[in-house]
């Protein structure tokens, strides 16, 4: 136990005890969004090389029985827009997003989110859909865990290429390695020839049997189910990168094959990596979608830009205790944060 660990849960309690962090001190009136990526077994969290972005079912169940207490718990659009009109229940409005499109969405997140009467939004790479293709950032993790046992020289020798500086301890964390990928592979082409190359490295390409895309059967099967479908985009890729004319493919195209599959429309937007500028905000304005969600942490106040929402990224490790127990004094704390 850290004297850190100490202080900060002792923090959230006073906070809690005082009314400091009640949701309904904090956050009625405001538009509250969190964020969730993927939803797996412990199992197979521990195989997973970017671990920081799952929580298991029964987290999740946990997460979601504290927040549907204090909450009025919905999908984006609907919780936009009734904030829109001035509707400010009781229960703060708090809408449940799901970005990625992973299958574990519907096989491990669905039940979930059923179990509790809860609906969400999921964000839905529309290429992925159709391919089945894993997105860049896991392809970089499962490559490097098995290029850095199969052809540690080779792995290494592509891992130098994305720094200067020489490669940390580290080289092994995959967080850090696709956070370099994002910010030194400046174009979609180079991070595909550079993927591609550790993939070779590592022997080919490969994904577990656990992991996978929604594909449109899984997307239909959650708009039946009353989830709202938004979009990510059709390849997520770093849109502040992407000239004007593959800008709008990405999401004209994107919005247009998702409608068509669902049957319904898409108003909601989600910048992949939560990367956005002026240019591209106008752009998912003129393509026709109503907000569009970002990965800056906060909540929202009135008169927000709604191309520019603010969101929590939520994880069982955020809200639990130095004990590893569940905390809801944490989760009011992190969520209360602006």
């Amino acid at each position: 136990m850290t004297a850190y660990a100490l202080v900060r849960d002792v923090a959230a309690e006073v906070l809690r005890l005082s009314g400091w962090s009640s949701p309904q001190r904090r956050l009625r009136g405001k538009l509250s969004i969190a964020t969730f990526h993927r939803v797996l077994t412990a199992a197979e969290r521990d195989e997973y090389p970017l671990p920081g972005l799952a929580v298991t079912p029964e987290e999740l169940g946990v997460l979601f029985e504290s927040l549907a207490e204090r909450f009025t718990c919905t999908t984006l659009a609907d919780a936009a827009e009734r904030w829109a009109r001035g509707d400010d229940p009781e229960r703060p409005l708090l809408a449940l997003t799901f970005d990625d499109g992973q299958l574990d969405n519907r096989t491990r997140a669905l039940p979930v989110l059923s179990a509790h009467g809860l609906k969400a939004t999921f964000f839905i790479v529309s290429g992925a859909a159709q391919t089945g293709e894993s997105l860049w950032h896991d392809r970089i993790a499962f490559a490097l865990r098995r290029g850095l046992q199969r052809d540690p020289g080779a792995t290494r020798s592509l891992l130098s290429e994305l720094s200067s500086d020489s490669l940390p301890e580290t080289a092994g964390d995959a967080s850090a390695i696709v956070e370099r990928a994002k910010r030194q592979l400046a174009s979609a082409e180079l991070r595909e020839a550079w993927i591609a190359r550790l993939e070779r490295a590592a022997g080919g390409s490969w994904r577990p049997a656990w992991d996978g895309m929604l594909r449109w059967d899984d997307v239909r099967a959650l708009h039946a189910a009353g989830h709202e479908i938004g979009s990510h985009s059709h390849s997520h890729p770093l849109l502040p990168d992407c000239a004007d004319a593959q800008l709008e493919r990405e999401l004209t195209h994107s919005k247009r094959e998702i409608e068509r599959e669902i049957g319904g429309t898409v108003s909601s937007f989600c910048y992949p990596n939560g990367d956005w500028e002026p240019r591209v905000l106008d752009a998912v304005k003129k393509a026709g979608y109503a907000r569009a969600v970002t990965t800056a942490h906060g909540w929202n106040a009135r008169g927000r830009e709604m191309f520019a929402l603010r969101r929590c990224d939520l994880s069982y490790v955020h809200c639990a205790d130095r004990r590893g127990h569940f905390s809801p004094a944490r989760l009011a704390w992190r969520l209360g944060r602006s």
